[in-house]
């Protein structure tokens, strides 16, 4: 049971969050939730602009 639902989540670690999660009400979850996406967020806030031929192409694509 390794088969993979998504980069690199398998059927295997989606049954173990489901395991942990199971019976949580609505304020756990989005307290859980919430503290992830602050983790992510502080992560991105990090990151630097290093790549300025491809800032010059979004910059200059047209609609």
């Amino acid at each position: 049971m390794n088969d993979k639902i998504f980069k690199t989540i398998t059927v295997e670690k989606v049954e173990s969050i489901k395991d942990l999660i199971v019976g949580l009400d609505s304020s756990e979850w989005s307290y859980i939730k919430g503290s992830i996406d602050m983790y992510f967020s502080e992560k991105a806030a990090n990151i630097k602009i290093d790549d300025l031929d491809k800032i010059d192409k979004y910059l200059k694509r047209k609609y």
